[in-house]
């Protein structure tokens, strides 16, 4: 039963190791470049003028022999016999993956090494050894077998985990997000998707390009946090987002704008309770000798909120002594970009900028000088920014979270 379980695994990690190169050849194709899952190989990636067929193989317990080269070369040299000599300039065979005590690395076989291969020495117990020349089984001459030995090239891979580890930082890079996302979320959804395509019974159905990978794959920053929140729990989801996006920040005298979705019954005092965090954070109005333009007020806007609670918030604010702007300064006044930025001294104690409107919101992120960072916390969904800077989407259910990450 041991040994059945042994072959077993190292079946599944064959097919996931054929997976893990499919999806590294998936992202390396070029623009005009397709992919082929279980085409003429385990995978075929075709170019304008170049068909690549990829073998793959994954022998934790064997060498690179004879015998084992002769298993992979034999399919492949038999499909090259079936082309005419213009066609097979154009084909190229790869033997991908990894064998025991090989070194890492990329050869390729001489003739008369490809004819050495070709010879098996077949025994059996009740009859004679005989000796197979497969160059004739098949077929080919020392022309033939010139062309191929070109068109063949071996690839040794490393084991199962650097070369599945290679894949999650490659998609990482693609798709700019963590480690932690690729590792948990791409990852495993590429690999779904490659599975898909091998089982479709129409070879049309198994053709992807990189585009197309790239369009199924590419999750919204809210999907990924909200992946993050449902896998690791609320106290654990604030933690990694505290220390991903909120460590070091506070020394950067860049415009923040702060977005947060409310839940329609969330009281003013709790609202208070956040703005009072915020600007105790995220505001440099208590330092005494920074200098104006390195010092720094956040600005937040409630896109949830009706106005007349926009307003009871303000006046709190206003009893409180907090100082603010909001874009208008006097009753009637339209947005005023000036207003809402205006310096912040250790006089003033300007400590926050309140942005009532979706409008004035969009007016600041356009015509500020410098650079913006737009943190957004949502509960339903992410509102619409027209922004080339940095933006970043966080699932938030209440405000308490928002408290415990920022």
């Amino acid at each position: 039963m041991e040994s059945t379980s042994r072959q077993a695994t190292a079946a599944i990690k064959g097919y996931m190791y054929q997976f893990d190169a499919t999806i590294l050849s998936i992202l390396n194709l070029d623009e005009s470049g397709e992919l082929i899952v279980e085409g003429i190989e385990d995978f075929d990636v075709l170019n304008a003028d170049l068909n690549e067929h990829f073998q793959c193989k994954y022998y934790a317990a064997s060498r690179l022999t004879k015998a084992e080269l002769r298993t992979a070369i034999i399919p492949m040299l038999k499909q090259f016999m079936t082309l005419d000599s213009a066609s097979r300039i154009n084909q190229c065979y790869h033997l991908y993956g990894y064998f025991r005590d090989s070194e890492v690395g990329e050869k390729s076989l001489t003739v008369d090494e490809l004819k050495e291969i070709l010879i098996q020495h077949k025994r059996s117990s009740t009859t004679e050894p005989r000796v197979v020349d497969w160059k004739i089984e098949i077929g080919a001459n020392d022309e033939d077998l010139g062309v191929f030995a070109e068109r063949l090239k071996i690839h040794i891979c490393p084991e199962y985990d650097e070369h599945k580890s290679e894949v999650i930082e490659s998609l990482e890079n693609a798709f700019s997000v963590t480690r932690l996302e690729s590792e948990e979320y791409l990852y495993p959804s590429a690999l779904t998707l490659v599975a898909k395509l091998a089982v479709q019974p129409d070879i049309s159905d198994r053709r992807i390009n990189k585009g197309h990978f790239v369009q199924e794959l590419r999750p919204s920053r809210a999907l990924f946090n909200a992946w993050a929140l449902r896998e690791n729990g609320e106290n654990e989801f604030c933690k990694r987002m505290r220390r991903k996006y909120f460590s070091q920040r506070n020394i950067d005298p860049g415009h923040r704008f702060f977005i947060v979705e409310t839940s329609p019954d969330v009281a003013n005092v709790d609202l208070i309770k956040f703005l009072h965090i915020l600007r105790s954070k995220w505001s440099s109005h208590k330092a005494r000798r920074k200098p104006i333009k390195d010092r720094y007020v956040p600005f937040i806007y409630f896109p949830s909120l009706p106005d007349h609670r926009v307003i009871e918030l303000k006046k709190m604010l206003w009893e409180q002594g907090i100082v603010f702007v909001d874009g208008y300064p006097f009753h009637g006044a339209e947005f005023n970009i000036e207003h809402i930025s205006s310096p912040q001294t250790y006089e003033n104690k300007l400590s926050l900028r309140i942005i009532c409107t979706q409008s004035d919101l969009n007016v600041s992120l356009r015509d500020l000088n410098g650079f913006h960072y737009i943190y957004e916390f949502f509960m339903n969904s992410p509102i619409s920014i027209d922004s080339q800077n940095s933006h970043i989407i966080i699932l938030a259910t209440s405000i308490d979270m928002i408290c415990q990450i920022i």
